[in-house]
């Protein structure tokens, strides 16, 4: 069987006022299981018990429906532990967002159907909620096909992002912004979230460091935002390597992840 890391992340907010509040964060699955229907991820997940769980993308092969089965039966599993909130990557907006120019075909119906039932939905959308006395908006951004373009994607502007999403509003809750492509990470630091969350890129291939790899999906060499956690100022952004790969299957020094970030009140 594959093997994962579980990578933990502790990030303390004056926005966090109550008590500590536990996510975990999937992406770039492309499915493969880990155990039947990804049993063993799953029981990893139910013994760290976290509050919230978020996606990230890329669950599927966008160009193979043979990748969806396992990851249907285990969404439906996640569903019934802990609230989900999935924002679309690129495989996805090939088949079910807006890139996805033609009539649904019945994988795709059953793909999004899947996903309105046993997750909450974020395709440029935005949700507030209260965990543990804390309140939280999480943003999931899908941005369109250029800004994934190779090797030159379009520059993403704030006043786009804003476009899509709104305005990072009301300033006192701590915002999450769920961004598939970490190529933007400038865009999304100036938004003004407080934790953006990004995948895509697979570790790097090659990784170097906790912060870098070799090549962007982009085929960008050393890219930045390219793995690992940023900081600026009270702001942070964690990249996954991913929990899958497709197409280039190698990984050197760059095991895949689940990410377990725990947000805590300042100290201060």
């Amino acid at each position: 069987m594959k093997q994962f890391r579980l990578k933990s992340y502790d990030i303390e907010s004056s926005k966090i006022t109550a008590r500590e509040v536990r996510l975990h964060f999937l992406s770039d699955l492309h499915g493969l299981s880990f155990g039947t229907d990804n049993s063993f991820l799953l029981e990893v997940m139910k013994q760290r018990r976290p509050d919230l769980v978020l996606i990230g993308g890329d669950m599927v092969v966008g160009s193979d429906s043979g990748t969806w089965s396992a990851v249907e039966r285990f969404l439906e599993k996640l569903g019934r532990e802990f609230p989900v909130y999935y924002a679309l990557g690129n495989h996805e907006q090939r088949r079910i967002g807006d890139w996805n120019l033609c009539e649904h075909t019945p994988w795709e119906q059953e793909l999004l159907g899947c996903l309105r039932e046993n997750t909450i939905l974020l395709d440029n959308k935005s949700v507030s909620c209260r965990v543990k006395g804390n309140s939280l908006w999480i943003h999931g951004l899908s941005l369109e096909k250029e800004y994934y373009s190779k090797p030159f994607p379009t520059r993403l502007t704030v006043g786009h992002m804003k476009e899509l999403l709104g305005p990072c509003y009301p300033k006192e809750a701590f915002h999450i912004l769920m961004a598939h492509n970490p190529c933007h990470g400038k865009a999304y630091f100036q938004w003004g979230g407080d934790l953006t969350l990004s995948g895509h890129y697979h570790g790097g291939v090659v990784r170097f460091h906790e912060r870098w790899g070799l090549v962007s999906t982009h085929f960008r060499l050393f890219p930045p935002y390219c793995c690992g956690m940023f900081v600026k100022d009270e702001q942070n952004m964690i990249v996954s390597a991913g929990l899958g790969e497709h197409t280039v299957r190698v990984r050197i020094h760059n095991p895949r992840e689940l990410i377990e970030v725990r947000l805590h009140p300042r100290k201060d």
